[in-house]
């Protein structure tokens, strides 16, 4: 393999890698439905090997045309609430071996690298199990085995050296890694996002919203009032993402879940899972706002 390490971008893809990426016997494989990270991947397997780089894509390869320099394969998405994706992969036993070999050595020691490797390792992880959690925390949600408990007390850990408050929750099933936040923790979000954040610009915007909006003062608004607001959003549009709305009207996720609950039981407002993200929308048995009770 050639020597990558003078490259920090490395540190980045070995993070995205352990999130999202996998071996089999004769192939090495990542996923991942953002153009950007499909570039990013496609330049640190380039420089890893000279092997082929292989395209499967799901649903408008338009978007993913920067890589495609070679044939690919191009399918309907296997689910039409999922977002256009491709796998990216190297078909090669022997590079496979020598790859695992590469990334179990270098996560192992990432402890001891460099500050500013451990976080392009922690961006990468983010940007791939990440998620910005409408109640004002940044999750990671992982399933439950011996790795992937070893792997999110390792990452809590480096998270810890950097003074970013963290929890770990295990259930019977799932381990949950939550990065602290919500009005009384919002310094640890703003630190969050000044050291590791998101390149991912979806991911990113939802920081941005949840730290902007815990950060408002007490919201002493009526639920009628909030409720009203709700409609004439969903009226000038004809959806909008969750996140985006708590933007809009500068409201906690807590009592905007109480007024989206109303106005579903009365069948005013439904919502809808695209791309698994949460969109509301009026229902058809909406009036106008002058007409409502």
């Amino acid at each position: 393999m050639k020597s990558l390490f003078k490259n920090g971008q490395i540190f980045w893809f070995i993070g995205f890698f352990i999130g999202d990426g996998y071996t089999t016997y004769g192939r090495v494989g990542i996923d991942t439905t953002t153009p950007k990270f499909a570039e990013v991947i496609v330049d640190q397997l380039t420089q890893l090997t000279d092997k082929p780089v292989k395209f499967e894509i799901y649903g408008d390869h338009k978007k993913f045309r920067a890589i495609l320099t070679r044939s690919f394969l191009h399918y309907p998405k296997k689910r039409e609430d999922w977002s256009d994706y491709v796998k990216i992969r190297i078909d090669s036993e022997n590079f496979r071996r020598k790859f695992s070999q590469f990334i179990q050595k270098t996560y192992e020691k990432i402890e001891e690298l460099p500050k500013e490797y451990q976080l392009k390792f922690l961006q990468g992880f983010f940007d791939a199990e990440g998620t910005v959690s409408p109640d004002g925390t940044v999750q990671v949600d992982l399933a439950k085995d011996n790795f992937n408990l070893k792997l999110a007390k390792k990452i809590s850990t480096l998270l810890s050296r950097f003074k970013i408050k963290n929890k770990l929750r295990e259930k019977r099933r799932r381990i949950s890694l939550i990065i602290e936040g919500r009005s009384a923790h919002i310094t640890n979000l703003e630190l969050f996002q000044e050291l590791i954040g998101f390149s991912s610009p979806i991911k990113r915007r939802d920081l941005e919203i949840v730290i902007d909006v815990y950060s408002s003062s007490k919201d002493n608004r009526p639920h009628f009032w909030v409720e009203r607001e709700i409609l004439k959003v969903l009226q000038s549009r004809s959806s909008i993402e969750l996140k985006e709305l708590m933007w809009i009207l500068r409201i906690k996720y807590d009592k905007l879940k109480v007024c989206l609950n109303r106005l579903m039981r009365k069948k005013l407002v439904r919502k809808v899972v695209l791309h698994k993200r949460v969109w509301l929308e009026l229902t058809p048995s909406s009036v106008p706002i002058g007409k409502q009770d």
